[in-house]
């Protein structure tokens, strides 16, 4: 069994780049913890999948992860790499992936100029496909908070906010609160109007 030592991972359902990582995150410095090298192939299902390993792989690992503290806490986790690239798979008792997670660039870089590993072919089932974004972290976090702020929008008690945001939005003036509410909601789901929108509304709730 090869190991790597010392490294910091981020561990969450969906995969995040290290350059989304959010100081809100449950950031996990490793003692050490497993490493396979794998065909790029297996690396691609691997990213892009949830899978379920054999017990032959899931018995070697199980608990070999050790995090750093007082009681030096053990889960079931390894690293898998082709020649570019190291991924982080936490796994349950069943040999299910839970969570994924990439690893800082420096150390992922240091592993893989001073690692010598072959290749090791083993078996494991393709479950479910990864939830994949086209967006960023943070274009996800801005469309959340603009339809919140939007959908909180009441044509009764918001007449004025709405006329501001759509004038300030539109460069033009629109009487029919209902009509210009409802072409602000549909602004939501088309690219590139989330940062004019989220601007817009965080100065029309500085507005008194």
């Amino acid at each position: 069994m090869n190991y790597i030592y010392d490294i910091t991972v981020n561990f969450n359902d969906v995969y995040y780049d290290f350059f989304e990582w959010s100081s809100n995150d449950y950031i996990i410095h490793l003692r050490k913890i497993p490493i396979y090298k794998i065909s790029n192939n297996d690396y691609q299902n691997i990213l892009n999948n949830n899978i379920m390993i054999n017990n032959d792989i899931l018995s070697k690992i199980k608990n070999k992860t050790e995090i750093y503290g007082k009681n030096s806490k053990k889960i079931t986790a390894c690293l898998f790499c082709n020649n570019e690239n190291i991924v982080a798979l936490k796994f349950n008792d069943n040999g299910y992936s839970e969570q994924i997670s990439s690893l800082i660039v420096e150390e992922e870089l240091d592993i893989l100029e001073s690692s010598s590993i072959k290749v090791t072919e083993f078996d494991y089932k393709n479950l479910k496909s990864r939830k994949i974004y086209l967006q960023t972290r943070i274009e996800r976090k801005n469309k959340h908070y603009i339809q919140t702020q939007i959908n909180n929008l009441n044509i009764d008690n918001d007449q004025d906010k709405i006329k501001y945001l759509y004038f300030e939005y539109f460069n033009k003036f629109n009487s029919d609160v209902k009509d210009a509410l409802t072409k602000l909601k549909k602004l939501i789901d088309k690219e590139g109007f989330d940062e004019n929108l989220k601007y817009f509304l965080r100065l029309c709730s500085h507005q008194k």
